[in-house]
């Protein structure tokens, strides 16, 4: 999938992203006390759910890109999901200014992160490749991605509003203004989640590699937020039993695409279509 002289590249940066995530995710498991003068304690469940999943992505994506071998289209999607999880929460951190002696290793998987996508995305080798889903699949993505959006972008335009009518950073629930994912969602993913649904109806290559990434990249995010919630009682608090509900039902729509798509998509050669004919 990626071009030959890009491949080193890639694999250098996906092992510095994952080993800073490894370090950072360690650290906040073993002193989790690091983020007490930092963060509110609405948010400690969420630190918590963070550092366990991100351990678990960034040993994966160590693990593909060191003992997996390259040029496996499948796998590539695979990699670049994890690597688009990573740089979303460690971007959290960023932009929310967790200052604490890891914030150097937040930096850098955010920096590392973004130009991993930027390189992977120049990468593709869009001209000699041809993908293919069920149309099924292809449908259930675009209007899953266009649902997302539907979803979320009202409320953190809506949330948005309300501080700047009461001139606060405290919203209408009374949580801390949380810009950084207004930021993330509304500029990036939201926007990201659109154009994949409309090449997808328009059956566009680009549009099933951006469906098998934010398949991906939805599961791990949605599965973190469901155990963030999950978390509230290893801290005293208690749990929104229906939050955690949707969002870990959301994560397994997520899963079951992505497994979907590693099961039925297939990849073709042009040059091996143009043969054929």
């Amino acid at each position: 999938m990626f071009k030959n002289e890009k491949i080193m590249t890639l694999r250098v940066l996906a092992v510095l992203i994952a080993i800073s995530a490894i370090i950072a995710s360690i650290t906040g498991i073993v002193f989790p006390d690091i983020y007490k003068p930092i963060v509110s304690e609405t948010e400690l469940p969420f630190n918590f759910a963070q550092d366990f999943l991100s351990l678990i992505t960034a040993l994966l994506l160590l693990v593909l890109t060191l003992f997996v071998k390259n040029k496996v289209m499948k796998l590539d999607i695979l990699r670049t999901g994890l690597a688009g999880y990573l740089l979303y929460v460690y971007g959290q951190y960023v932009m929310g200014t967790v200052y604490n002696y890891s914030y150097y290793l937040y930096l850098s998987i955010f920096g590392l992160s973004i130009f991993y996508l930027i390189n992977a995305f120049s990468a593709i080798e869009y001209e000699k490749l041809e993908f293919a889903i069920p149309k099924s699949l292809r449908i259930i993505t675009a209007v899953y991605c266009a649902a997302i959006t539907i979803y979320f972008a009202p409320q953190w335009i809506m949330e948005i509003f309300h501080n700047i009518q009461t001139n606060s950073r405290t919203g209408a629930d009374g949580v801390t203004f949380n810009h950084y994912v207004y930021i993330l969602d509304l500029c990036f993913i939201l926007p990201v989640c659109v154009v994949s649904s409309v090449l997808l109806l328009r059956k566009k290559n680009s549009g099933i590699l951006l469906g098998g990434i934010l398949s991906i990249f939805g599961f791990i995010l949605m599965l973190w937020v469901a155990l963030g919630v999950f978390c509230h009682p290893l801290f005293h608090k208690r749990i929104d039993v229906g939050g955690g509900v949707l969002f870990s039902i959301i994560s397994f729509v997520f899963l079951i695409l992505s497994v979907s798509y590693f099961v039925f998509m297939k990849v073709r050669k042009t040059e091996m279509i143009s043969n054929a004919r």
